[in-house]
């Protein structure tokens, strides 16, 4: 089968062997639902479903012309913002508790309406009343199996990026969702406040050394002080030269993690799960350690981290399979 995991900014498609759960083959771009709803309607010739999908076989045969195989029949399924109001087609979203063996999943095939030969399933998100997701349920569907505790067992999966979801998981059903816009505030402060001119880019973006003293040093002033007032501490530390820009880049990282991670230092949490792509996990497990929680966190490794949609994907098809028609 062939898994995508399309999101807001990006577009992963993979060429999977299910059976032996391996990756044969991937193209990866930039080219994700944001960017493709804007080239949609910047045009009129084309509906929705048909332009999407032109991408999908744009990419199909690059995969068919690396492997040699012929996958114009070959299944597809999407997880991400593709469900979304911006996306192939706005599918409903599932509701709470969500139970993470991915029988709760709303999702719905596509054969048929969008010119291509192949089957295409297009998996929906879970909303609660006051949030919501889509992509991340896959995600957890993919990895829950390795982490979930006994009955009773409440577990936090943090999966930190432009919008870090925190995933409540009791009893292995989603219960709780919270969002926060840390990688987006990030960005914001730094190309379009005071801030950007006391921050400047890092060579590196490993916390080692200075780096990692400047990151604690912002997360122990997010714990102390509200955001609001210590956000200008960074613009302090440039005029006052207590650290370079580059390590203010880190101080700043450090504060708005850690504010985002503060409300977990009272709470009884029994296990927390991270699973971020690149260096995010390094940077939310050293959070955690200043939040006196480094005993209860588990780093998601880095290949079932990288393979955690195409895992939940599968799991959702084969579900689909059992379920009475």
């Amino acid at each position: 089968m062939l898994g995508c995991d399309w999101g807001t900014s990006s577009f992963r498609l993979k060429l999977v062997d299910r059976g032996a759960r391996k990756i044969i083959d991937e193209v990866v771009s930039q080219q994700g639902i944001s960017v493709m709803y804007n080239k949609w309607s910047e045009q009129s010739a084309t509906d929705r479903l048909s332009f999407y999908a032109g991408y999908i076989k744009e990419n199909l045969a690059i995969l068919s012309a690396r492997t040699g195989l012929l996958l114009n029949r070959a299944p597809i399924v999407i997880s991400g913002m593709a469900s979304s109001s911006i996306g192939i087609k706005e599918l409903p979203y599932a509701g709470l508790p969500f139970s993470t063996d991915g029988s709760d999943v709303c999702a719905q095939w596509l054969s048929g309406q969008t010119g291509m030969q192949n089957k295409i399933l297009l998996i929906s998100g879970v909303s609660s009343t006051q949030d919501l997701m889509r992509g991340e349920e896959t995600q957890l569907i993919g990895i829950a199996g390795f982490f979930d505790g006994g009955a009773g067992a409440e577990i936090t999966y943090i999966f930190p990026g432009t919008h870090s979801k925190h995933v409540i998981v009791k009893n292995k059903r989603i219960v709780h969702i919270e969002t926060y816009m840390t990688g987006e505030v990030f960005a914001l402060l730094i190309e379009h406040s005071i801030l950007g001119k006391s921050v400047s880019f890092p060579q590196r973006s490993a916390l080692e050394n200075d780096e990692s003293s400047a990151f604690g040093a912002g997360v122990e002033k997010a714990f102390g002080a509200p955001l609001l007032n210590s956000l200008f501490s960074v613009r302090v530390n440039q005029l006052r030269d207590y650290l370079s820009k580059e390590l203010n880049y880190f101080y700043l990282s450090g504060l708005l993690i850690g504010t985002e991670l503060k409300s977990m230092q009272d709470g009884n949490r029994n296990k927390i799960v991270i699973c971020g792509a690149n260096k995010l996990h390094d940077f939310y497990q050293i959070a955690l350690q200043y939040a006196g929680l480094a005993d209860r966190v588990i780093v998601v490794p880095a290949e079932r981290r990288d393979n955690a949609a195409v895992e939940g994907q599968i799991k959702i098809v084969e579900m689909l399979k059992t379920k009475p028609v």
